[in-house]
């Protein structure tokens, strides 16, 4: 696929799941899975075919109540959704598979973590479960392969502290937790933590990273690139790169302005940044170090509410009550 002028796509409505106050959704090889909330605590879902702009409905909706943030994964063949949050207090200790004939089965119980809303990752072999916020801010972790009776304990020693809303990547042969934040430190200080740490599944084991560069630290968004890890500020909008030498973070010249302020929503497709405010819409090409214009959609509401999944070389952009949407195309 070539990178492309950012351009914006209709969504159509014909078949889709309705909503009311709540949507997650998952790229599964040629479709997007999105499951919404009824209104009433229960799930309702559709599959979205992007290439021919349809819905197909699911054959059966999950015996789960709706949750939002849980641990999503496509494995290549099924769906693995565990965890995460209601509207309210509670957070969520179940999951579900999805298999290939539209069954959804349950996860199994033995050895799961406890109730939270987690960072989580599919290595290609396990879903890697780690960390997040349930009854407090946690730091433990559990790793489910799927037709296994029950979930393996990630090691401790050399883990990150307790921590929410970090950046988890995987790496190919790595977990990297970057970043997040936790209330209840005593030596916290309302910004994020600077440091991170490297978990190998096959050794069972952690290695400290680089910490981040003292500018970045504010509110750092961190992905993986065909660059290498880039680092994204959302409050300056400022881009950095980890040197070859995994040690050394190096500020990125950018071309452009991005014609925003700060960011509330970043999401990648392949190597572009979608990033989004309340006012508008940029998209940071990694490869050129260019801020690239997005055309206004009108098929939009607050661009930096509802849910966004990346999808081959689009943006699936859907809003909480699946009423608006549209779908961001950047590679063809």
């Amino acid at each position: 696929m070539q990178p492309v002028s950012p351009s914006w796509k209709p969504i159509s409505w014909k078949g889709a799941p309705k909503g009311k106050d709540g949507t997650v959704a998952l790229s599964a090889g040629d479709r997007v899975l999105v499951l919404v909330d009824t209104g009433d605590g229960e799930v309702c879902g559709g599959w979205y075919h992007p290439s021919a702009n349809r819905w197909e409905k699911l054959l059966a909706a999950p015996e789960l109540p709706y949750r939002f943030r849980p641990a999503l994964a496509w494995t290549g063949s099924e769906v693995l959704l565990w965890g995460g949050r209601n509207s309210g207090p509670k957070f969520f200790a179940d999951g579900a598979r999805l298999d290939h004939a539209g069954r959804w089965e349950p996860l199994p119980k033995r050895g799961a973590p406890t109730a939270r809303s987690p960072h989580a990752v599919w290595t290609g072999d396990e879903l890697l479960v780690w960390g997040g916020t349930g009854k407090k801010i946690l730091g433990d972790g559990v790793a489910l392969r799927p037709g296994e009776s029950g979930w393996r304990p990630i090691n401790a020693k050399g883990a990150p502290t307790p921590r929410e809303d970090a950046s988890a990547i995987w790496m190919g042969r790595e977990l990297w937790i970057y970043g997040g934040s936790n209330e209840n430190d005593d030596g916290f200080d309302g910004e994020p933590y600077p440091d991170g740490a490297a978990y190998d599944p096959a050794g069972d084991r952690w290695r400290a990273l680089p910490d981040l560069p003292g500018d970045a630290v504010r509110e750092p968004a961190i992905f993986a690139t065909q660059r290498g890890v880039v680092l994204l500020e959302t409050s300056e909008l400022s881009a950095w790169q980890l040197e070859v030498d995994g040690k050394t973070w190096k500020r990125m010249r950018l071309a452009g302005k991005p014609g925003i302020e700060g960011a509330e929503n970043v999401a990648q497709v392949r190597d572009r940044l979608v990033v989004s405010a309340p006012r508008g819409m940029a998209v940071l090409d990694l490869a050129s170090g260019e801020w690239l214009a997005v055309p206004k959609s009108p098929d939009l509401g607050r661009l930096d509410s509802g849910t966004w999944v990346a999808h081959r070389g689009e943006l699936v952009a859907l809003d909480g009550k699946m009423q608006k949407g549209a779908r961001l195309e950047l590679y063809r």
